[in-house]
């Protein structure tokens, strides 16, 4: 089943693109909170430091590791016979191609929704400032008691 939803290939193509961009970031972060103001050479330096970081530590993540450590999950929330069905679905052509656009149909509706989700939470603002404002209003109107 995972070699059909190659997961393998989709972690190298999508997730490992973006460890190679973090993880020199991360160990720039890290120096720059004990090593302030690099001169110029020193940056470089510690560009040329994180790249071999990278290179040396990063190269090779235990992907299949990471695929046998999942198993358990799926057998938490899946029979057998369901995790066969599966299978058969991602071995067919549909299958295929809902694992090849299943990650840029995500991305485009995600997109979408939070657009979405972003106009109704700035409706919903909206009116809760209208709220807020009559509350206020009606707070201050309030006889104060005389001490």
């Amino acid at each position: 089943m995972f070699r059909n939803m190659h997961l393998k290939q989709q972690f190298e193509s999508q997730v490992l693109p973006q460890l190679k961009v973090k993880i020199p970031a991360v160990i720039h972060s890290s120096i720059n909170e004990k090593f302030a103001d690099p001169s110029p050479a020193q940056k470089k330096k510690i560009g040329e430091f994180a790249e071999r970081m990278v290179s040396e530590h990063f190269l090779e993540i235990p992907v299949d590791d990471m695929v046998e450590a999942s198993l358990p999950v799926y057998q938490r929330y899946y029979t057998h016979d369901e995790l066969v069905q599966v299978n058969n679905f991602l071995s067919s052509p549909a299958g295929q191609k809902f694992v090849t656009t299943g990650h840029q149909v995500s991305q485009e509706t995600y997109k979408l929704n939070s657009a979405a989700l972003q106009k109704w939470a700035d409706r919903q603002k909206a009116e809760i400032d209208v709220e807020i404002e009559k509350f206020v209003q009606a707070l201050k109107s309030e006889v104060k008691p005389k001490p």
